[in-house]
């Protein structure tokens, strides 16, 4: 009888909904493809690579050198009271060579003393010595100090300059939403060089090309460095690696190409993602149809014509009829044609009496007619019904072509407009 009575503990785990994968992307820019054509650095790649991701990815990885160095710029313009000599203590002995002609090596083992000599405790020591060599000394430090002030506004100047015309406050404002991270290459005091900075760029790029579970996105550059890297068999990427990629690059691609995708913040655009969530699931799924339709792969040097073609001759005509659509379910329309059948239902019925007609002849005026008409009309009483199915069919309409794998394109692009 116990047994009978005793309450049975729900099962929580069968009604919970299961939680779907997220999509993981990581944008890879190669380190010379942060340099514009005049030779100043530019992160629009990166930028316009992070935008149109947004718009498809979860969570987005951000793998690029020069990504990496603009956002240090940034962190360093807020935090050096001297950069004068901060930017001189990490330049190599070589690149110091070229500014103090052949004498890098000993300007090198200055700026490793220099902090000492201006450091306060130093100062208080030296102002109790006395003699002509302490007065020399003095006067040195005194220099530098006055030339270091000078040089400070003017390097900071330059540097904010630089890194605002590069991109660095968007990219900074990207990573501040959460979905975009910088993963780094480098530690805080680890070797920045050139040699270091590709040994380091190929190693990430390998581990990239070996995990299935990652979407990549690949700049032009770094394509080619893949295919090098996979035809010399130095990797063997993993099955999916080449599929996700293709994938990533239809998807974000297509996005990138649509006539009012241009300049919208980071923030702004994932507003829209979350807004849109239903419909990025269903166009995540068109991709999939799209990636078929590609006839090079993602590394391939004409995969970007690709999808220029895939674009102009499949998506472009499909967003082209569902604005179609969506016009001729607009609500004055379908009124109209609510408002026509009801009048080939009231002449069919017979209800258009000869009354009608009567009053309309023996009014004296037009406007007497129409009152008249609409007196004896029964389209007076349907006119509510009328116009509540013209709502209905456009309800209709909108929900069919909502409903259509590409939606998401088309309300990005007049969200955007």
């Amino acid at each position: 009888m116990a047994s009978r009575n005793r309450r049975r503990t729900p099962n929580r785990t069968a009604t919970r909904k299961p939680v779907t994968p997220k999509l993981r992307m990581t944008v890879v820019v190669h380190p010379e493809s942060n340099t514009s054509e005049r030779g100043r650095i530019s992160m629009q790649r990166e930028i316009q690579a992070i935008r149109s991701s947004i718009l498809y990815a979860d969570e987005i990885e951000v793998v690029s050198p020069g990504t990496e160095m603009l956002l240090s710029v940034g962190q360093f313009i807020d935090s050096s009271t001297t950069p004068a000599f901060d930017i001189l203590r990490t330049l190599d002995a070589d690149s110091l060579d070229k500014m103090r002609d052949g004498k890098g090596g000993d300007m090198k083992a200055a700026l490793e003393i220099l902090p000492m000599l201006l450091d306060p405790r130093f100062e208080m020591i030296l102002n109790e010595m006395e003699g002509e060599e302490a007065e020399a000394v003095r006067k040195t430090i005194a220099g530098l100090r006055q030339e270091m002030d000078q040089s400070t506004g003017q390097i900071r100047d330059l540097m904010e300059k630089m890194h605002s015309e590069a991109g660095g406050p968007e990219l900074a404002a990207a990573t501040r939403t959460g979905v975009v991270k910088l993963k780094p290459l480098f530690g805080a005091n680890e070797d920045w060089s050139v040699e270091a900075m590709a040994e380091r760029y190929a190693d990430e790029l390998r581990d990239l090309l070996a995990d299935s579970s990652r979407h990549v996105l690949f700049d032009r550059e770094t394509s080619k460095f893949a295919q090098v890297l996979i035809r010399e068999k130095k990797i063997v990427p993993a099955s999916l690696a080449i599929p996700n990629a293709l994938e990533t690059l239809v998807a974000t691609g297509v996005i990138a190409r649509l006539p009012t995708f241009g300049e919208t913040p980071a923030d702004e655009l994932l507003d829209m993602r979350t807004d849109l969530r239903a419909s990025l699931g269903r166009y995540r799924r068109a991709v999939a149809s799209l990636g078929e339709l590609m006839r090079v792969g993602p590394l391939d040097e004409d995969a970007e014509a690709d999808v220029d073609h895939l674009f102009r001759n499949h998506v472009a005509p499909a967003l082209e009829e569902m604005r179609e659509q969506l016009a001729d379910h607009g609500l004055v329309r379908e009124f109209a044609r609510s408002i026509n059948q009801d009048l080939k239902a009231v002449i069919a019925g017979g209800v258009a009496t000869p009354a009608l007609v009567v009053g309309i002849q023996a009014a004296p005026d037009i406007a007497a007619a129409a009152a008249a008409g609409l007196a004896a009309s029964p389209l007076a009483a349907v006119s509510a019904s009328t116009f509540l199915k013209a709502v209905q069919s456009r309800r209709e309409g909108r929900a069919k072509v909502q409903g259509n794998d590409l939606y998401y394109l088309h309300e990005i692009e007049r969200r955007l407009a």
